[in-house]
């Protein structure tokens, strides 16, 4: 099971977003967090989460996902901000600019 809380409190700036296999909004947005994540370099962290993999039920539940491509970003371990469906990736850029160090 992925420890998200581990991977939080070990990176400064994480983006974290819940998808499935089978969603087309999330597969067109793998290459946009992909070019993102390549951007920021060493500021940002990219964590995927399956929603359909068993290891991964208690986070989809705790943190109430409901609709996919869900995206959470945290910040010195401190949700900061979220953001459900299909976002462009320009302002993807400008929200993690904002929040990462």
């Amino acid at each position: 099971m992925v420890n998200l809380n581990e991977i939080v409190k070990d990176s400064k700036s994480v983006l974290v977003e819940f998808y499935a296999t089978w969603c087309p909004h999330c597969q067109r947005m793998h290459p946009v967090l992909d070019n993102v994540e390549k951007k920021a370099g060493k500021k940002l962290k990219v964590v995927r989460l399956d929603i359909d993999a068993p290891e991964n039920e208690k986070l989809v539940n705790a943190y109430k996902i409901q609709t996919i491509p869900t995206m959470l970003f945290f910040r010195n371990e401190e949700q900061v901000w979220r953001h459900s469906g299909e976002i462009p990736e320009a302002e993807l850029e400008k929200i993690v600019s904002t929040y990462s160090a």
